[in-house]
C-alpha cells in the first residue's frame, strides 16, 4: 500500500519527481499508439514551428516539446488530462487526475511516493557497486530532465543522442549517459560536476545526500 501524502507535506522536489513520474508513464501506456495527429493538432499554436511539428512522431515527442514550451509543468497538467482522454490513457488519466487535485490542494496523491522513497535508500546487499548505486539513485529522481541535466555538465549532443539510443525508457537513458559520463573522468571530479549540475536544476535534496554519502 502507497502512504498517502497530503499537498502541504509535499515539497518542491518530491512534486517534481511525481510530474516526472507521471510524464514516464503516460509515454509508455501511450507507446503503442501510432497516429498522434489528432493530439498534434491541439497544439500548433504552441509548438509555434512547422519544422518540429512535421517532426513529432511520437506522444513521447509531443510531451517533451510541449515541456520545452512550458505548456505541461509540475504546476500546470490540465493539457495532459485532455491528452489523455483523447487517447484513453485510463490509468494515465487516473493519475493525473490524483496529482492535479492535490497540488491545488482538493486532495491527497500517492503516485509514485513509493520511488521517491527507494531513491533515498542505500542498498545492503553489497551486490552493486557505489557508483552504480549512485547512477540509479540519479536516473531515479531526474526522469524526463535527465537531457537537462547532461547539458548542464557539459556533455556533447553526441553522447547525449547516443545514452537516448540505448532504450526508450527515460531512466535507461539517463543510467546510460551517466555511465557514458562517468567513463572517461575521474570519478571524483565527475561527481562534483554532477552534484554542481543537480545543485542548478534545484534538485538539492539529492545533492546534499550524495555529497553526505561520498564524504
Amino acid at each position: 500500500m502507497i502512504p498517502v501524502m497530503n499537498n502541504m507535506e509535499v515539497p518542491e522536489f518530491q512534486r517534481e519527481h511525481n510530474f516526472d513520474f507521471i510524464i514516464h508513464n503516460i509515454m509508455k501506456e501511450a507507446s503503442a499508439v501510432q497516429e498522434i495527429r489528432e493530439v498534434k493538432q491541439m497544439f500548433i499554436k504552441e509548438i509555434a514551428s512547422r519544422r518540429i511539428f512535421s517532426t513529432l512522431n511520437t506522444i513521447a515527442d509531443l510531451l517533451n516539446i510541449l515541456i520545452i514550451r512550458d505548456v505541461i509543468n509540475e504546476h500546470e497538467v490540465t493539457v495532459l488530462e485532455k491528452i489523455c482522454v483523447l487517447l484513453k490513457l485510463d490509468k494515465a488519466l487516473s493519475d493525473v487526475q490524483a496529482y492535479n487535485k492535490t497540488i491545488n490542494g482538493r486532495g491527497s496523491c500517492p503516485i509514485c511516493t513509493e520511488n521517491i522513497e527507494a531513491s533515498s535508500e542505500v542498498s545492503d546487499s553489497g551486490t552493486n557497486s557505489s557508483r552504480n548505486m549512485l547512477y540509479t539513485q540519479v536516473a531515479r529522481v531526474i526522469g524526463i530532465k535527465w537531457k537537462q541535466l547532461a547539458r548542464t555538465m557539459g556533455t556533447n549532443e553526441d553522447k547525449i543522442l547516443q545514452a537516448q539510443a540505448s532504450s526508450p525508457n527515460l531512466q535507461e537513458q539517463a543510467l546510460k549517459f551517466l555511465k557514458i559520463f562517468y567513463m572517461d573522468k575521474d570519478e571524483t571530479s565527475a561527481t562534483n560536476l554532477l552534484l554542481t549540475a543537480l545543485r542548478r536544476l534545484k534538485f538539492n535534496k539529492l545533492a546534499d545526500e550524495l555529497g553526505r554519502r561520498d564524504t
